[in-house]
């Protein structure tokens, strides 16, 4: 019986050293501060590890030192970043360009990633230096305190509504999803339930724009705030403003612009110019849809996590701390924040996705039925890189005589 009770015990503490060093590589692949991984193990498995025990346990795991040297020559950097500066806008900096370098498991400097920047995008550097942005001032008492819900429709024209939320203080994205549609508040309320599900809560406030398609996200607020009596409880939990003022989410569009999405829309529009594709003509729309939406899924959830990764500099426009999002998120209190989330039971959460709708890959259920099978006959996966989404895009348009 004992001898059974200690195999027990050394089976529980195997598997609890393999989950704790499981996520300290991944926080050190994120390229978190020890002080930031010692917060999140602390919140989010129960352990205590000071910051120094976390370094030696990351050196024995075979991860790279902070401090120490690089283990790249500065050809492979240049030639990584040559090779990211191809898929990149023009106003993708070196911060941006650091935190995609560290993504893909390069072990390197901003000011490094500087330097290689100013020799192979010269022109982008000048472009990048003359633009400036001032902010509003912003203030938040803490995480959940409000969401910032907008849809972004620069891809519109193309088929790809995009979807997202960011968190005012933590400037956490809390999601970023791409659809047929961003108009159908059914399909927009599956979006704010599957993210309260997640962090089972929702926010003191929920703030969006005047459309339409955000009246059930709103209703499912108040649902969730029905019983509760503090000053924003109830109606008065979601917060109909202007676009201008919803300047979290806005702002962030903003720079998701700069990164990605302008990409994307100069690829479609190349496509366009050369006759194979046309906005007006929805056999193209369904084709274009089915070939990419994973491709700009996956580039979404890259974002994100880049995003909820990078470290934010302290701003004069805004009573909100510096920091990385997730760390902001998750430990609010080290940096003087109050946890503002609201909790809500399962029950209340059930009946809320009875309220939500889902909608197809391409916007067409009988589409999506004729290209899967065209899929499957040819052994063919959702793309993974741009090359891969054209050609099946191609395959698609010649087999239907769309070109």
């Amino acid at each position: 019986m004992s001898n059974n009770l200690n195999l027990r015990c050394l089976y529980i503490n195997i598997l609890c050293l393999f989950l704790v060093n499981r996520h300290l590589l991944e926080y050190a692949k994120r390229n978190l501060s020890y002080w930031e991984i010692a917060l999140l193990l602390q919140k989010q498995c129960g352990v205590k590890l000071s910051a120094n025990a976390i370094g030696k346990r990351l050196k024995k795991l075979g991860s790279p030192s902070k401090r120490g040297p690089l283990r790249h020559t500065d050809n492979e950097i240049r030639q990584a970043v040559q090779n990211a500066l191809a898929e990149c806008p023009i106003t993708v900096g070196y911060r941006h360009m650091t935190d995609i370098l560290r993504s893909k498991g390069y072990h390197v400097r901003r000011d490094t990633v500087m330097q290689v920047l100013r020799e192979l995008d010269p022109i982008g550097v000048h472009f990048r230096h003359r633009r400036r942005i001032r902010r509003k001032v912003y203030c938040s008492a803490g995480p959940n305190n409000v969401w910032h819900v907008d849809g972004y429709d620069k891809l519109k024209p193309y088929g790809f509504a995009i979807h997202g939320c960011i968190d005012g203080f933590s400037r956490r994205l809390m999601w970023l999803n791409v659809a047929s549609t961003n108009n159908n508040p059914k399909v927009m309320a599956a979006n704010y339930v599957e993210c309260v599900k997640s962090v089972k809560g929702c926010p003191l406030i929920l703030q969006a724009d005047p459309g339409t398609e955000n009246f059930d996200m709103g209703a499912l607020q108040c649902f969730f705030r029905r019983n509760h009596s503090d000053m924003f409880s109830k109606d008065r939990s979601f917060r109909v403003v202007r676009s201008v003022f919803n300047q979290r989410i806005e702002a962030w569009w903003s720079m998701f612009r700069r990164q990605k999405s302008q990409w994307f829309m100069d690829l479609f529009k190349d496509l366009e110019v050369f006759g194979a594709f046309r906005k007006d003509h929805a056999m193209d729309i369904y084709c274009l849809r089915y070939c990419f939406m994973p491709l700009i899924q996956r580039e979404l959830d890259a974002i994100k996590d880049q995003w909820n990764s990078h470290r934010i500099s302290q701003s004069r426009q805004a009573i909100c701390p510096g920091g990385r999002p997730d760390v902001l998120y998750l430990s609010p209190e080290s940096v003087g924040g109050k946890e503002c989330l609201q909790k809500a039971n399962d029950v209340d959460i059930d009946w809320a996705f009875t309220q939500c709708q889902e909608v197809c890959r391409s916007g067409c259920q009988e589409f999506d039925a004729f290209a899967g099978l065209e899929f499957l006959s040819l052994n063919w996966e959702d793309a993974s890189t741009v090359d891969e989404s054209l050609r099946q895009y191609f395959h698609l348009i010649t087999l239907l005589g769309l070109v």
